[in-house]
């Protein structure tokens, strides 16, 4: 399984991972674009019970 990770800046500097399964959408939050990732797959690993999804980044 492969999803699309998306990242952004919000407005306090922190850097957001989003990705978008189905109609739902999953944000990650960190302080760099790697810690924003890691907690995104954490989420969605958690939120899908499914193994750690392969990750195609934008």
């Amino acid at each position: 399984m492969k999803i699309k990770i998306e990242y952004g800046i919000d407005l306090n500097g922190h850097v957001v991972a989003t990705t978008y399964f189905g109609e739902k959408i999953y944000e990650g939050w960190g302080s760099s674009a790697l810690d924003a990732k890691k907690d995104l797959v954490e989420k969605v690993k958690l939120l899908i019970n499914l193994p750690a999804p392969e990750i195609m980044e934008v």
